[in-house]
């Protein structure tokens, strides 16, 4: 509603007949913000020590401001709306100036040693505008949002860096600025958990680094596109196939090359053969080992671990998986920490290891709460699901699937929030008879993406369980079973050939039941897995 025109009028007056001096430092005071260093305040107004100590006597002793209790030097305006006001009367054209002048008399402090908020000098050099340093205006915030990451305040974080593009887009910044700021919002939007706002940022990212001809910067877009350690199905777009590609084709420096080769064996996991995803981790892989740098060789194991996510590479992931542990404990970093976790934990589930994958996931689960990583806590909430779903405890499990559902749908991520959704009530569909409202769920699914033959599974395993056998044989004819289980076996080899077995048994094809069965003997140990928790 803004100052109320009595009051603006009445501290006008009382303003008006005060000493030049004492108005200047009011002025001043009122655009630090209470509690205000009155030595500060002058300093920025151009007063003398000596000077900045009458005015303050002057105001205080017409109780504009008053000294604060238990730490000399420090006042406050007595009033809130007072502050308010006196901010209302400063003319407009003066504003940068004083801003300025505050943000010029902080940075003497800094160099003498004072500690200063990046936050505040962030803000007083962008109030200032076209009358400041532009420069210092984006390095102090782009400051604050580093210290404002550190305390995981990833939304105050990316204010501060929206705040620097937008004084760059209004002063005519230059374009590898402009490339680095959106490279530090991408990732302040991922470790956030809001991956969409961070693809937008990597392409702006990119169009900045193609002006100023930086393959470092076009890489580091292309990398950062759908997070910094996703699974392949977060990143899998026209948009980073195409970034990676034309970074690919720029000379990148051991460290970025490979990581644009193991990122690319991960988004082009439906796409690339085996042999081809195979090639491009072990060159990555030994790039990050060369180079030895702890951080490299998580990030280049976590993506290759992802890359080659199917049944018959359990040794090798599991070999990347114990070399993961050593980088991981080098490096010290908890979001690497829980990212190499979440392979591991998908790996024990795979291969049985129930119980201990259970104490994982609940050790990080309380570490992803206390960090903030939403992406964790959604993982955590689905496990949970799964584990209550195993031990039949529905209502539960049902409350965990949708608690996680709303996170991931929050963050931008609806269709894969809904597909573990709909997996995970499966088990209690079924048991309470309610099969037909998955069936309708997973028909659209398969209408819309028929090149995933996991969707068409499971209308086949939903129509035999619903005993509409000329249903599932007709999806089994469709999905080619023999076809299938003599292809490269990927991500969803085993529940897809489970979900055939399942369906054969109920439709009594002795032919089929060989086929299936001699496909699946060499993983009679094994949990068939969808997903990470699934």
């Amino acid at each position: 509603l803004g100052v109320p025109r009595t009051v603006q009028e009445r501290t006008m007056a009382r303003l008006t007949g005060y000493s030049a001096g004492a108005r200047d430092l009011a002025e001043v005071a009122s655009l630090l913000g209470d509690p205000f260093d009155a030595m500060l305040a002058g300093e920025a107004a151009g007063l003398e020590p000596a000077n900045a100590s009458e005015a303050a006597n002057e105001l205080t002793a017409d109780f504009l401001v008053g000294p604060v209790e238990g730490d000399p030097g420090l006042f406050e305006f007595t009033h809130p709306l007072l502050g308010e006001t006196v901010r209302s009367l400063v003319p407009a054209g003066s504003l940068p100036v004083l801003h300025r002048a505050i943000a010029e008399a902080l940075e003497r402090r800094r160099e003498r040693g004072v500690p200063v908020d990046a936050a505040t000098l962030g803000h007083h050099w962008a109030s200032a505008g076209r009358a400041g340093d532009l420069g210092l205006a984006v390095t102090r915030l782009s400051e604050a949002a580093i210290e404002a990451r550190r305390r995981f305040g990833y939304g105050i974080a990316g204010d501060h860096l929206r705040q620097a593009l937008d004084l760059l887009a209004r002063q005519g910044g230059d374009p590898e600025t402009r490339a680095r700021l959106h490279l530090d919002l991408a990732a302040t939007e991922n470790a956030a958990g809001d991956v969409n706002a961070a693809k937008d940022a990597c392409v702006e990212a990119a169009d900045a680094a193609r002006i100023t001809d930086r393959a470092d910067l076009l890489a580091d877009a292309a990398i950062l596109y759908g997070g910094d350690l996703p699974m392949a199905e977060d990143v899998a777009d026209e948009r980073v196939l195409d970034l990676l590609a034309e970074a690919d084709a720029r000379a990148l420096d051991p460290s970025r090359r490979a990581r644009i080769r193991s990122r690319l064996a991960q988004v082009e996991y439906w796409l690339a053969p085996r042999a081809t995803r195979v090639a491009w981790c072990e060159e990555a892989l030994a790039l990050a080992d060369a180079e030895g740098d702890p951080r490299l060789q998580a990030v280049v194991g976590i993506a290759s671990f992802w890359a080659l996510n199917a049944p018959d590479e359990a040794n090798r992931r599991l070999q990347i998986v114990n070399d993961l542990d050593d980088a991981v404990t080098r490096l010290g970093d908890l979001e690497v920490l829980l990212a190499a976790g979440k392979c591991r934990l998908n790996l024990m589930l795979e291969l049985g290891d129930f119980d201990r994958a259970v104490d994982l996931a609940r050790r990080h689960a309380r570490l992803a709460d206390r960090l903030g990583y939403s992406e964790h806590r959604r993982l955590a909430l689905n496990f949970a699901a799964t584990v209550q779903g195993l031990e039949e405890n529905y209502a539960e499990a049902m409350r965990l699937s949708e608690e996680a559902l709303q996170l991931q749908t929050s963050h931008g991520k609806w269709f894969q929030a809904r597909v573990a959704h709909e997996w995970q009530v499966l088990p209690w569909r079924r048991t309470n008879g309610q099969l037909e409202l998955s069936e309708r769920w997973w028909s659209r699914v398969a209408e819309a993406d028929p090149e995933r033959p996991a969707w068409r599974a499971l209308c086949m395993w939903i129509a035999a369980e619903q005993g509409d056998l000329d249903k599932a044989i007709a999806e089994l004819d469709q999905l080619d079973i023999e076809r299938f289980v003599a292809a490269e076996p990927r991500l969803d080899y085993l529940s897809i050939v489970c979900a055939a077995a399942d369906t054969v048994a109920l439709t009594g094809d002795p032919h089929l039941a060989r086929v299936i069965s001699e496909a699946l003997a060499p993983y009679a140990a094994r949990n068939a897995m969808m997903g990470q928790t699934l």
